[in-house]
């Protein structure tokens, strides 16, 4: 095994073929989303909030928390090129949208708005 350390992470997203997520339990997982951005399709076990950023069979696969099911869909998109280029398009597209610094500021200042308003009543 090697460990890489630091990396850069534009050179790791450049050579990736796809990003694979194999958590049993998960938050808001960004390396899914700087892989979306990149425009890398996805496989990640549909735990805890994945499901917000993937779309299987839109942007990228999700599977059960099993071995069987992630060795499926990871068979399914090594196997398949043009179904690889469709989620990665659609994810790159997705992720720039609604994932952009611009998109989340506005999203969190909103947020905090209606909170204080919430609070000011």
């Amino acid at each position: 095994m090697k460990f890489l350390g630091i990396q850069d992470p534009n050179k790791m997203w450049s050579i990736a073929d796809l990003v694979l997520l194999t958590s049993d339990s998960e938050g808001m997982p960004l390396t899914l989303i700087e892989g979306q951005i990149a425009g890398i399709p996805g496989i990640a076990t549909n735990v805890g909030s994945v499901e917000e950023i993937l779309i299987h069979g839109k942007t990228g696969l999700l599977a059960k928390p099993e071995l069987e099911d992630l060795a499926q869909q990871i068979e399914k998109l090594t196997e398949d090129s043009k179904l690889r280029e469709e989620l990665a398009r659609n994810a790159r597209r997705r992720a720039e949208k609604i994932f952009s610094i611009g998109y989340m500021t506005t999203r969190h200042i909103d947020l905090y708005q209606e909170v204080l308003e919430e609070t000011t009543v």
